[in-house]
């Protein structure tokens, strides 16, 4: 349905505003939210996009996932390490009817990774929502 209907060029489709990542930033963390960098890897820069989140208050870039190789995702680690981010992971599952063969479990990320996000919610979670 999604292809036929409503993906691009289907009879129902319609153009949507986008938001940049400065602006998803932003309204992560009015919403009190946990802004990370999903996919680093699909910029052509990954460390200049890092650093620029990072001033707008990002807290983690996704290091671990199922399809990075070994190399891949020690580059992303120490990027984090390097900028003071949380190296986060997932699966990036989508479903069983999707074209990506990742699934649930698909990315070893460690539970430091998880602790240390746990940590920053409830230490966020003393404070007001900002407006």
């Amino acid at each position: 349905a999604f292809t036929r209907y409503i993906g691009g060029g289907g009879p129902a489709y319609v153009e949507r505003d986008k938001m940049t990542p400065l602006e998803a930033v932003a309204l992560i963390l009015r919403a009190n939210g946990l802004p990370v960098l999903a996919h680093p890897l699909t910029n052509h820069d990954p460390e200049t996009i890092i650093i620029e989140l990072k001033a707008a208050g990002l807290v983690g870039i996704e290091a671990y996932y199922g399809e990075y190789t070994a190399e891949e995702i020690n580059r992303l680690v120490s990027l984090a390490k390097k900028h003071g981010l949380i190296a986060t992971g997932g699966s990036d599952y989508h479903g069983i009817d999707t074209s990506t063969e990742t699934m649930i479990g698909g990315a070893d990320v460690p539970v430091e990774s998880a602790e240390r996000l746990i940590a920053l919610a409830e230490q966020r979670a003393l404070r007001p929502a900002s407006r």
